[in-house]
């Protein structure tokens, strides 16, 4: 907390002269009271109690002096009271917060009077207007009084005899006692500018009240008052009835303190100096000086002593406050673990049971795959058995022929058949439910028609990649491969003494290169074109979407290109 400022220590003076010393200590009491009661409603963490508590403290701060430090509080207060929408300890502050400005600041103090009456009025609280038409008149008054204004404020009196009637008016609704006195205590000070006669007769009830309530302090100060009043009008013989009264009745009721006794002096003072009694004047005006100095050592002690106590206060207030914090960061921390642990929790959840379903689908789905898979085996096997059927009867029919055109046909029908029956035979016996390896299929159907045509010891040359092929496209280039190698037994081999045989099968970019090539003697195009055999490879090539070629280089050598099927 930085050291107090040129404009607090003046205002600590200030006290010094008009605030009673008991009453100094008990301001300094009641400060250690509203701290301890403000430290423990910011640890209850209720709106509407650390705002009243951080209200009081600030007053208790103005009574001290320390203007900076309740001004921050005050403000702190007004922040909340809005908040809660209360508006009528919204006026308070603000006339708390114009108390403080009135004789620095003039129309800032105007501006929070204005503020506090129109919340006071919404709020709609007799009290709350009472008050800020009371500190409006009070405010005009110091403007008229200080003469700064007066161009601006030409009106300032009249203004504030309009406010402060205003006051009275509702104060008398109220009928509380200091609400009265403090309202006849404004209208005999305004009055005393417009109507002495007035101004005194303010003065008389508002003592009246004062003896009726027993507000001994306030009577003997009202008693100096009018009696510094009536040396102003320059009338002595009743100014010094009124400071022989109030000088009698202190001690009578023993509530003289330091400040009623330097104020008493200080009249006095003026008293004998208005009628030229310069011996007494200063002898009074010594005495005033005197208790002044003591009651500023011993003011200034407290005022140290707030000063410390302040900023240890500020101290456990920061302390309190990173406190809450680290509650709140706690239990901002617990709560997003709680909220995790649910999100976790269910997620966990819906993975077992997203894993259950899954593996409830994937035991079903393995049933209906196996299923399939039996049925389609079970298909390939049927189908395989009824080619083996046709075969053995095309076989038992071919040794009942004896003529060799007859015979060569129905050799040629019964290859073809088992090309076919090679394809089933390797999709039932494979790994694979609608594919066969064609590594294992093309030399399985060469070697079957080789056999078949007592070729099996020729040169044989593959070159196949390790591919699979989709049974729609191998059921075709089984059969032109079977069609290939009957024309080259037929046609190449015959009358070659180093017969042999070259083919290829490879996958390049998605497409499948096949080639066929015999060392023969080679065929004219022209002269086969209606060969039953060319045409069927023809009619397949088609069927495989396939590009097929011819070349007769030292032999024939056929080359078939097609896409692969996905």
């Amino acid at each position: 907390m930085p050291y107090p400022s040129f404009k607090y220590l003046l205002v600590v003076l200030f006290l010094c002269v008009f605030v009673p010393f008991s009453m100094a200590q008990d301001a300094y009491t009641q400060l250690l009271e509203a701290q301890k009661n403000f430290n423990q409603a910011n640890i209850k963490g209720d709106s509407a109690e650390i705002a009243e508590a951080t209200y009081v403290l600030a007053k208790r701060y103005t009574y001290l002096g320390n203007y900076t430090q309740a001004q921050k509080l005050l403000l702190k207060a007004l922040e909340i009271k809005m908040a809660l929408k209360l508006f009528e300890d919204v006026g308070r502050i603000y006339l708390r917060m114009a108390e403080m400005e009135v004789f620095i600041d003039k129309e800032k103090a105007l501006n929070y009077n204005r503020l506090a009456l129109a919340y006071s009025s919404r709020a709609n609280s007799i009290k709350g207007k009472a008050s800020a038409n009371r500190a409006l008149g009070y405010n005009f008054r110091v403007i008229w009084e200080s003469k700064d204004y007066l161009k601006k404020y030409p009106m300032a009196l009249d203004s504030a005899i309009a406010y402060s009637e205003k006051a009275l008016l509702l104060t008398e609704k109220l009928k509380t006692p200091i609400d009265l006195a403090e309202s006849y205590l404004q209208m005999s000070q305004i009055m005393f500018y417009k109507d002495f006669n007035k101004s005194l007769s303010y003065k008389k009830k508002l003592l009246e009240i004062c003896k009726q309530n027993k507000l001994y302090y306030r009577l003997i100060d009202y008693y100096i008052d009018i009696a510094k009043q009536y040396i102003i009008k320059d009338r002595l013989p009743t100014a010094k009835v009124w400071l022989d009264s109030a000088e009698y009745f202190s001690k009578k009721q023993k509530v003289i303190n330091h400040g009623l006794s330097v104020l008493l002096l200080e009249t006095k003072t003026s008293y004998f100096a208005k009628k030229g009694d310069w011996q007494k004047a200063y002898l009074f005006r010594d005495q005033a000086a005197q208790l002044k100095l003591n009651q500023y050592e011993e003011y200034r002690k407290d005022a140290m002593k707030t000063v410390n106590t302040a900023h240890e206060n500020e101290i456990k207030t920061a302390q309190l406050i990173a406190h809450r914090r680290e509650i709140n960061l706690q239990k901002k921390n617990i709560e997003i673990q709680q909220k995790f642990t649910v999100v976790v929790t269910i997620l966990f959840l819906v993975t077992v049971i997203a894993s259950l379903l899954l593996r409830t689908l994937f035991i079903k789905y393995r049933k209906i795959s196996e299923l399939n898979a039996f049925l389609l085996n079970e298909q390939n096997h049927r189908t395989k058995n009824n080619l083996q059927t046709v075969s053995e009867l095309l076989s038992l029919q071919l040794h009942g022929l004896s003529d060799e055109v007859a015979v060569q046909a129905l050799q040629e029908g019964l290859l073809r058949v088992e090309a076919m029956l090679t394809i089933h035979s390797n999709l039932y016996q494979g790994e694979k439910l609608v594919e066969v390896n064609l590594q294992k299929y093309i030399p399985d159907l060469i070697y079957g028609v080789l056999r078949t045509y007592k070729f099996e010891n020729i040169k044989t040359a593959f070159n196949i990649s390790a591919q699979w092929l989709h049974v729609e496209q191998s059921i075709p280039l089984g059969i032109i491969i079977n069609e290939l190698t009957t024309n080259a037994c037929k046609y190449a081999f015959t009358q070659n003494p180093d017969p042999s045989l070259k083919i290829s099968c490879v996958l390049n970019a998605g497409i499948i290169t096949f080639s066929f090539c015999d060392n023969g003697k080679g065929f004219s195009l022209e002269s086969t074109r209606y060969n039953f055999g060319l045409k069927l490879i023809s009619l397949l090539s088609e069927q495989l979407e396939a590009k097929e070629k011819y070349s007769f280089d030292n032999g024939c050598c056929f080359e078939l290109s097609f896409s692969l099927k996905p």
